[in-house]
């Protein structure tokens, strides 16, 4: 069983890709709160990380910066509608693994929770 933590601004959202992840058998810690998240991240460190890109302070692109500045080797992947947005690019370069293009790529998720990565994301997009 891998701990993701999920961060996004959207209630349903979250409530989906939870209970999508944990009928995978994932630990899902999950908040709509991206202050609250910048706390979790702060107390404890996680198998992956999903963010959304765009939520109110601090950004999916700042969380990322936070875990990956403390933990290069940490998987995090942003979720975002617009993968061309300036604050994706941010994101790709503090470290993030990929990016989940809105609407979900559930299958690009699970490829990471299984460290296989490659199958499924050949480039970073």
């Amino acid at each position: 069983m891998s701990s993701v933590l999920l961060v996004d601004d959207e209630s349903m959202v979250v409530d989906v890709l939870q209970t999508m992840l944990t009928s995978y058998g994932h630990e899902v810690v999950s908040t709509t709160e991206p202050e609250e998240a910048a706390g979790i991240i702060a107390e404890r460190s996680f198998d992956l990380y999903l963010f959304d890109l765009r939520m109110p302070e601090p950004s999916g692109a700042e969380l990322a910066e936070t875990v990956l500045g403390e933990s290069p080797e940490a998987k995090v992947l942003i979720m975002t509608a617009y993968p061309g947005d300036p604050l994706a690019a941010r994101a790709m370069r503090a470290g993030a693994a990929a990016l989940v293009r809105k609407p979900f790529e559930i299958g690009k998720i699970l490829s990471f929770l299984e460290e296989k990565p490659e199958e499924l994301c050949n480039d970073r997009s």
